[in-house]
């Protein structure tokens, strides 16, 4: 797996290449804490956009290190979003019922951080 993460519009937005899975998650774990505790150190609002675009699989493994880093956000007033889940990606989000707690995006340009 390989992360790219750039700022955009206040936004901080990890792209991500690969599988996300047990072996992997630890990096996604340390960057997405690294840029949550920078926006809290500086006064910022934590909005963290997860692009899927090059993720060919995300596993319960994954999946937990992405609710956990969501519901932190959430308890400090920030958001993470999801951005290009594509097909199977999102049957996974669906298939776990979790559609209706991340906010989906297939167009970085929309993405509402408001």
């Amino acid at each position: 797996m390989e992360i790219t993460v750039r700022e955009k519009d206040e936004i901080t937005i990890f792209d991500i290449q690969g599988r996300i899975i047990s072996i992997y998650t630890l990096e996604l774990k340390n960057l997405i804490d690294d840029s949550i505790a920078l926006a809290l150190k500086t006064g910022k609002k934590i909005k963290i956009l997860l692009n899927f675009a090059k993720v060919s699989l995300i596993d319960s493994h994954g999946l937990k290190v992405v609710i956990v880093a969501y519901m932190f956000t959430q308890s400090k007033g920030g958001k993470i979003a999801l951005l290009n889940l594509g097909k199977s990606n999102r049957q996974i989000i669906v298939n776990r019922k979790l559609q209706t707690i991340f906010e989906t995006y297939e167009d970085e340009a929309i993405a509402s951080f408001s």
